[in-house]
């Protein structure tokens, strides 16, 4: 039988604020603390600067527009960006209902009922009961022991974890267009070299064939001249599909179907910073996305204890009912009710559910934890390889240019000396191939510099402060 009177509300209302006020500060678990970490006192290769490389945005970083408008359109159309703004979507949902577990929850229903009194086995007989209710329900999880609060810490945890998780993959996607970018033009500048040498040859063989012709040279020049020809312009197919290939790659970072890219500076104009100060390895804790991503994840493991303990204790739950009925739809006299349920549930033998659960959260939170550490081993290992090949990418550039001008210059003298006959054609050949692949050694050399920089950058965390437009509107929401 349902109460058919007005409750108290002022005790009721004392009776849950009592509880409320006696068990909010009893949060079961551990709290969370960084665990300790030993960073190098300073980079090797690098010098002592306070400031860093990755408090540039990467569009003041590289100063090529082309360049620039092609990660701006990246980071707004990547499918991977996108999914990961999903995710981030996905974990705000979860974090609201984390957080509604510790409110209230009000329902409100309406039904109307018939149900027919058979009399001599005729349904149809129209003697019955009829009921009409209206209510309003209320229920309530006292959270006494701080379970569903370390929920909501564990939801909040992943989704911080969500959004560190697409700024490291906008990190991610900025320098993997950047170094796309770098390679298309190092393609572009071997291609232009091979076909300056193709012109090159076309001249050295119509010298070798007005030679052979003038009855100068024998044929063995001739034949080696056009070999060399030939050879070289083998080459221009190659690098014509790895242009496709790589065109293709950079469409894919942009969410484009294949098709040509544009190009901006060359690969010899493009700027390099005259100096790449590191900061200190203590900072990349604070500002490499992937680093916060695992601290939040092993936050969010740590609350899980939490909630996995808290299922060893009592559950108390306040439900509350408050509404009107009638017993016949005819009479339509509303009569006021009240009910009232204080649910305790105490757990007393679960067959090792529970135990399980704590178990498997703490093995989650090692993995959590093991993980968190380890990525922090990869950071400074990655920020110490760029730095190196930053310093030795830049040495090596320097060596190579002044190889090919020596090459050059080799060149031109073998030939000078052949023409006076006082070198044979096998040494200007020589010297032709060695200022082939000396102008092929700058362009690489060149690029392999360009990428130390995009290496660095990106293990450095660099950028990470700038958030794409449509992530911005996602988070605030």
């Amino acid at each position: 039988m349902r109460k058919m009177y007005r409750p108290n509300y002022v005790v009721s209302l004392f009776f849950s604020l009592s509880f409320l006020l006696l068990f909010s500060t009893c949060k079961v678990g551990p709290n969370y603390t960084r665990p300790t970490i030993e960073s190098p006192a300073k980079w090797q290769l690098s010098e002592e600067e306070t400031e860093t490389l990755a408090e540039k945005p990467w569009w003041e970083l590289y100063q090529d527009t082309v360049l620039t408008n092609l990660i701006d359109e990246a980071l707004f159309a990547n499918r991977d960006l996108r999914i990961a703004a999903a995710r981030i979507n996905e974990a705000a949902g979860i974090r609201r209902i984390a957080t509604s577990n510790l409110i209230p929850s009000v329902s409100a229903v309406g039904d109307a009922e018939f149900e027919s009194d058979p009399v001599d086995g005729n349904d149809s007989s129209p003697d019955g009961i009829e009921t009409i209710q209206f209510y309003g329900g209320l229920r309530w999880e006292v959270d006494l022991w701080g379970k569903l609060r370390r929920g909501r810490e564990a939801a909040i945890a992943e989704f911080m974890a969500s959004r560190e998780g697409h700024r490291a993959l906008a990190i991610l996607i900025t320098s993997s267009v950047a170094r796309a970018y770098f390679e298309l033009l190092d393609l572009d500048y071997r291609l232009e070299i091979t076909n300056n040498t193709v012109d090159a040859r076309i001249e050295a063989y119509r010298i070798a064939e007005l030679r052979f012709k003038g009855g100068l040279t024998s044929e063995l020049e001739l034949r080696q001249a056009e070999v060399e020809l030939i050879q070289t312009r083998t080459r221009i197919p190659s690098l014509e599909k790895l242009i496709v290939f790589k065109e293709n790659e950079l469409n894919v970072l942009l969410g484009r179907n294949p098709g040509a890219i544009q190009r901006g500076l060359q690969l010899t104009s493009q700027p390099i910073p005259p100096t790449v100060p590191a900061g200190l390895p203590s900072e990349l804790l604070l500002r490499r996305p992937d680093i916060i991503q695992a601290e939040q994840q092993l936050i969010a493991a740590n609350a899980f204890i939490g909630v996995a303990k808290g299922n060893f204790y009592p559950s108390l739950t306040l439900t509350a009912e408050n509404g009107f009925e009638s017993l016949s739809l005819r009479d339509f006299n509303l009569i006021p009710y009240w009910d009232d349920i204080i649910n305790l549930d105490l757990p007393i033998y679960t067959g090792g559910r529970n135990k399980g659960q704590l178990a498997a959260a703490k093995a989650r939170y090692e993995q959590s934890l093991n993980f968190y550490q380890q990525t922090i081993l990869i950071s400074f290992q990655e920020v110490s390889n760029a730095l190196t090949d930053y310093h030795k990418s830049k040495e090596n550039k320097n060596l190579q240019v002044r190889f090919a001008a020596t090459s050059e210059q080799y060149l031109r003298l073998a030939t000078l000396q052949y023409m006076n006959g006082l070198k044979s054609y096998i040494d200007v050949l020589d010297a032709q191939r060695r200022l082939f692949e000396a102008e092929l050694a700058v362009s690489e050399a060149i690029r392999s510099e360009l990428l130390s920089v995009v290496d660095l950058y990106k293990s450095l965390g660099g950028g990470w402060q700038t958030l794409p437009k449509e992530e911005e509107t996602t988070s605030e929401n």
